[in-house]
């Protein structure tokens, strides 16, 4: 059984981070003010770590869903199901999230981003 962990934390908006690779991220409906504007990841342990920054252009909040879903070497999905969380990031700034996975098969992840409209 997998283990994830989860950690929100709010950022300047101004903080640079690391370029995103946008073939990791799946979207689910367009998302005109909320960008992903930093995602990493790098071996935690025996499992692999995953730190993800949005950013929201707008003045107004905007709430967000994620998930993770941890790829083995292969490409394929290492767990079942994984469940939706949701973020909310107020206006004109940014909120970093960390995963972690402690199975050991999880080599790469595809992060899965929705606005909540095609639950």
């Amino acid at each position: 059984m997998a283990l994830l962990l989860a950690l929100v934390v709010p950022i300047p908006a101004s903080a640079a981070g690391p370029a995103v690779d946008d073939a990791k991220i799946e979207y689910y409906e367009p998302m005109a003010n909320v960008a992903v504007t930093s995602l990493s990841s790098a071996a935690s342990g025996k499992g692999l770590a995953v730190s993800v920054v949005f950013t929201n252009s707008s003045s107004r909040s905007q709430g967000v869903y994620y998930r993770v879903v941890w790829l083995d070497q292969t490409g394929n999905a290492i767990s079942g199901r994984v469940p939706w969380s949701g973020i909310a990031i107020n206006g004109n700034s940014a909120q970093s999230v960390s995963l972690t996975t402690a199975d050991p098969a999880a080599s790469s992840y595809r992060l899965q981003l929705s606005l909540g409209k095609n639950f």
